[in-house]
C-alpha cells in the first residue's frame, strides 16, 4: 500500500516539489509530512529486562494535516466539539469569494466575516 507520506518523499527526492511556491505553513506540513515517524523526528527505546531487546519507535509529527497522526487528534477534537452542537437539522454552506478580497479577508478576517455573515 502505498501512503501519502511515500509520494511526497519520493516527489522531495526527485526534485519535483517547487517550495518556492508554498507558504510557510505549507511548508512545514509537507516536511512533517515526509518526516513524521522517521528518526528526523526522534525516537524512544523500549527495552526488556529479561532478554535485553530492544525496540525503537519513533515520534510521530503530531501536524494536524498528517494523515498519519494528526486525523487522529482532529478525530478526537471532533467528537469533543459535538457535546457542543445544537440536535437539530442544519446545512453546511461552502462558498467562494472573488480573489480580489482574499487580501482583506488575511488583514481583517473578523470585518471580513462580519460584512459576510
Amino acid at each position: 500500500m502505498v501512503h501519502i507520506q511515500d509520494i511526497f518523499k519520493s516527489m522531495d527526492i526527485e526534485g519535483k516539489i517547487d517550495y518556492s511556491k508554498l507558504n510557510h505553513k505549507q511548508k512545514k506540513a509537507l516536511r512533517n509530512i515526509i518526516e513524521c515517524k522517521t528518526e528526523a523526528m526522534g525516537f524512544n527505546t523500549d527495552v526488556c529486562e529479561c532478554c535485553g531487546h530492544t525496540e525503537i519507535h519513533y515520534n510521530s509529527c503530531k501536524n494536524p494535516n498528517c494523515p498519519e497522526c494528526g486525523s487522529v487528534d482532529k478525530e478526537i477534537w471532533i467528537h469533543k466539539q459535538e457535546r457542543f452542537t445544537l440536535n437539530v437539522n442544519y446545512f453546511h454552506v461552502v462558498f467562494t469569494i472573488p480573489n480580489e478580497l482574499n487580501v482583506l479577508c488575511l488583514i481583517d478576517p473578523k470585518f471580513m466575516y462580519k460584512v459576510l455573515f
